[in-house]
């Protein structure tokens, strides 16, 4: 039982660091922000015009509504 707690008490020291390392890098960048993975934020996805799909369902129900087919 001894052995579970050391393995225990390493993974939570090893987390701990890991997020204190995070933080540091995030605080010291000049925008210190988290990368934008999502399709609805991202300007190079919507550059290429790749939208998220809420926002495609909803393009496609304003459509239906107006009387035209829905957008592919």
């Amino acid at each position: 039982m001894t052995e579970f707690y050391l393995i225990l008490i390493a993974a939570i020291i090893l987390m701990g660091m890991v997020f204190i390392l995070l933080a540091i890098n995030i605080l010291l960048k000049k925008n210190g922000r988290f990368p934008v993975i999502s399709i609805g934020g991202n300007k190079n996805m919507q550059k290429r015009g790749i939208y998220c799909v809420k926002h495609e369902e909803m393009l496609c129900k304003n459509n239906v509504r107006k009387g035209g087919g829905c957008c592919n």
